[in-house]
């Protein structure tokens, strides 16, 4: 099955590249050249990290801004999303000032956090209004704010480490180390001469994170088939994981920091050691993400990767291990939060009893 998922996603990349190839020799240079901007962030950076979460994934209201912005511009934004604003900034140096005044509509914009892209999304407008960017993301200490706007489609969330792409093209892309920049003219040539179009390089991008594929929309069980017990944050769950750990004599640790993100918890059996086993929870959002930081986790330390989740969530996961994760499928776990909880209450009861009869039965608990 597995197999047959990968000769179809390459089929249909192969007669998605020769449509667009068709219709480029058809057209001729009547085809618009699009451009690849992009900006690569800090994840160690929490005003920029505040900033993605508020105009990249939440999005801004049109109603708080739409006194700043004519008529035609929130007409051509409510194409896109009607009660939302997406928005990227800079400020406005030279260098910056330079990069922006090139943009245009429909143009692509890449978002890279530390060194993944994470975001894909199209340029509907640019406008430059330091009112505006004061309302997206206020200003620094100093008193400047990222003026130089542009107004984007609903982002899409992806996951692609930087070096996939090299190693896919050939080297063809490059990323500057850091803030905005855009790919060169003869780097949009090469992409063009390879792929056929800029359209077609942006498909690639989508197929290699499979999001749109793999990312299923969570539908709401029947009241009638919802436990009594109600489901725990992400945070309070990760909390449990990391007690249970401790329970278990384990050196247990939260946001364990590695390339582009953190592990929610990870375990190990002594101080300064690698993890022994490492657990992400997904109780919602992007899944492909949480399986490829576990499949990280266990490239780098060998580590024994738990997934916990619901039961939505495994239905998905199970998917996934099929396809693009199918070398993690025999070594991952994938635990229901419920029995997490069930675990932790059994073991902290018997290190209790184990307590109160004078520690006499076990040292410890392995």
């Amino acid at each position: 099955m597995a197999k047959f998922l990968r000769l179809f996603d390459f089929f249909l990349f192969a007669l998605t590249f020769l449509i667009n190839r068709i219709y480029k020799v058809a057209a001729g240079t009547m085809m618009p050249t699009r451009n690849i901007f992009y900006v690569r962030l800090s994840s160690r950076d929490s005003i920029a990290m505040n900033n993605v979460n508020r105009t990249l994934d939440e999005g801004i209201p049109i109603e708080e801004i739409s006194h700043l912005l004519s008529r035609e511009q929130l007409n051509e934004t409510r194409k896109y999303h009607p009660s939302k604003v997406f928005a990227w900034g800079s400020m406005p140096t030279e260098a910056n000032h330079n990069i922006w005044s090139r943009m245009k509509n429909n143009d692509y914009f890449l978002v890279l956090i530390d060194r993944d892209i994470r975001y894909i999304s199209k340029i509907i407008m640019k406008l430059r209004s330091r009112e505006l960017a004061k309302m997206f993301w206020g200003e620094t200490s100093s008193g400047k704010t990222w003026e130089l706007i542009y107004l984007l489609t609903p982002p899409i969330k992806i996951y692609i480490p930087e070096e996939k792409i090299h190693e896919v093209t050939n080297n063809i892309t490059a990323f500057s180390p850091r803030g905005l920049n855009k790919f060169s003219d003869d780097r949009i040539e090469k992409i063009r001469n390879r792929y056929g179009t800029i359209h077609n390089f942006i498909t690639l991008l989508m197929h290699l994170s499979l999001h749109e594929q793999l990312i299923v929309q969570q539908i709401p069980m029947p009241q009638a088939q919802q436990t009594a017990t109600s489901p725990p944050t992400h945070d309070e769950l990760k909390e449990i994981i990391r007690d249970l750990g401790s329970l278990l004599d384990k050196v247990s640790e939260t946001e364990v920091r590695i390339r582009g993100g953190s592990i929610d918890v990870a375990w190990k059996k002594m101080e300064g050691g690698s993890p022994h086993i490492v657990f992400e929870i997904h109780l919602a959002g992007n899944l492909h993400a949480d399986l490829a930081k576990l499949k990280y986790a266990r490239d780098i330390w060998n580590s024994i990767p738990v997934l916990v989740t619901n039961d939505e969530g495994r239905a998905q996961a199970e998917n996934l291990l099929e396809g693009p994760f199918i070398d993690l499928k025999n070594a991952v776990r994938i635990i229901h939060w419920k029995d997490i909880i069930e675990m932790y209450n059994i073991v902290k009861k018997l290190k209790e009893k184990h307590r109160e009869l004078g520690n006499i039965f076990f040292a410890k608990i392995d």
